[in-house]
């Protein structure tokens, strides 16, 4: 069990390591756009990830959340070439099952 203040800063920390580098810094909006997914996936974290979690029963009474069990779904329904994500400004975004076990020991401290 983690919580969604773990969470956050294992996302912040796998966008800051694994998905920013990837993103252009070239031309006048490089740096705006990291900041600009940063600050996108931080609100979504923060605002509609907490209901969706508990939606799933994926959080207990303290408000922690079944890492695991997020995991173990999320690795279920992961398609083997990739999940594509829009995102406004920087375009598409493919997430491979590796990122979720990735993902998973940033959230964890690692």
């Amino acid at each position: 069990m983690v919580s969604v203040a773990q969470i956050e800063a294992g996302v912040a920390k796998f966008v800051d390591n694994e998905l920013a580098p990837k993103i252009p810094t070239e031309g006048p909006n490089g740096a705006l756009k990291r900041f600009g997914l940063l600050v996108t996936l931080s609100y979504n974290i923060k605002s509609k990830v907490p209901a969706v979690l508990a939606t799933m029963g994926a959080v207990d009474e303290g408000g922690n959340v079944d890492l695991d069990g997020v995991a173990e779904l999320a690795r279920h329904y992961m398609p083997e070439s990739g999940l594509r994500v829009q995102v406004p400004v920087i375009n598409e975004l493919v997430f491979y099952p590796a990122d979720i076990d990735l993902l998973r020991r940033y959230i964890e401290g690692g």
